[in-house]
């Protein structure tokens, strides 16, 4: 019992930082408890997979998908992707909903590293507490075979 009405101070006391940090409130403070209460958005996952080779001079095109396991709307939430690393010259990454996809034709050899991390959001409103994250590492090798 204790540790429940801790947890009912803790959220309260976000909530009172959070109306104080939004000087124009946009939404009141039983808002943003729903959203807490409500936050039950599953982790995101990105496939374990190697990507194809690329060859050097030859149209290239790869897709990675993100998803939510076991979420029957997976498509119902918002994603957004950092990639680190440095493609090969002549393969530009886009993104669409939650697959990014890799394209063009390489116009430099080696292998690439590159670190991808989505984060899914339960909406877009201005203040969003509820946000999974994912990271993964893929290697794109270009050859000149």
């Amino acid at each position: 019992m204790k540790a429940i009405i801790n947890k009912g101070r803790l959220i309260s006391f976000y909530c009172f930082v959070i109306t104080m940090i939004v000087s124009l409130t946009l939404f009141s403070c039983e808002e943003v408890l729903d959203t807490v209460k409500d936050c039950v958005i599953p982790n995101p996952e990105l496939p374990d997979k190697q990507l194809k080779t690329a060859k050097l001079g030859e149209p290239y095109s790869e897709e990675i998908k993100a998803y939510l396991k076991n979420e029957p709307n997976v498509d119902g939430y918002i994603y957004s992707f950092n990639i680190k690393g440095q493609l090969p010259e002549g393969i530009t990454v886009n993104r669409f909903h939650r697959t990014l996809f890799f394209e063009g034709i390489p116009t430099e050899t080696g292998a690439f590293s590159i670190n991808i991390t989505v984060e899914v959001h339960e909406s877009i409103q201005a203040i969003d507490i509820c946000v999974k994250k994912a990271t993964r590492e893929y290697t794109l090798v270009v050859s000149n075979q």
